[in-house]
């Protein structure tokens, strides 16, 4: 029963460590975020795609499609 006893204070102050850092993460993260100005500068309100070009060579069809392959046509 004397190992019982002399083991609680050291799962106690395991657990209060613990708990300390738990607590110091929460408030450190809470810190480090970013705030709502912040996020202006990471999300643009205006649409930077736009005025994108186009470069889908399947829209533009077949540029090529005028040359005669077949010489006996």
């Amino acid at each position: 029963m004397e190992e019982t006893k002399s083991k609680t204070p050291a799962i106690i102050v395991i657990a209060v460590i613990v708990i300390a850092l738990i607590v110091a993460g929460i408030v450190w993260s809470r810190k480090s975020s970013p705030e709502s100005s912040d996020i202006q500068y990471a999300f643009p309100e205006e649409n930077v795609l736009e005025n994108k070009p186009d470069i889908n060579p399947v829209g533009a069809g077949n540029p090529i499609k005028n040359i005669k392959t077949n010489p006996f046509d």
